[in-house]
């Protein structure tokens, strides 16, 4: 099944999961349909163990792939699994930055 606006509308309030924990809201949108089915845009703001997975399975939806893109400010580009980059100054200064008001 395709995600309606309730399904979007869930996981834009936030959800419990089949074993009682709790989602915050997320972003949620739909990119394009095809005939093989439909691409999402979700945002999270934690990340937990299969967490999409998880929102899709109580929601009765099927996932195919998942595309990471980014974590955080951290975007991944066009890196392959297993490859990495060197984070910018930038990237390195917001990380600090997270550090420190947490501390």
């Amino acid at each position: 099944p395709r995600p309606s606006e309730e399904v979007l509308n869930t996981w834009r309030k936030g959800m419990t999961l089949e074993d009682r924990s709790r989602t915050l809201p997320a972003q949620a949108w739909i990119e394009h349909k095809d005939p093989s089915g439909t691409w999402m845009g979700v945002i999270l703001k934690e990340g937990k163990k299969r967490q999409l997975r998880r929102m899709a399975e109580s929601s009765g939806l099927r996932v195919k792939r998942l595309i990471r893109i980014r974590i955080g400010n951290l975007e991944l580009g066009d890196l392959l699994p297993s490859e990495w980059r060197e984070l910018t100054g930038e990237e390195i200064k917001h990380l600090q930055s997270l550090i420190i008001k947490k501390g």
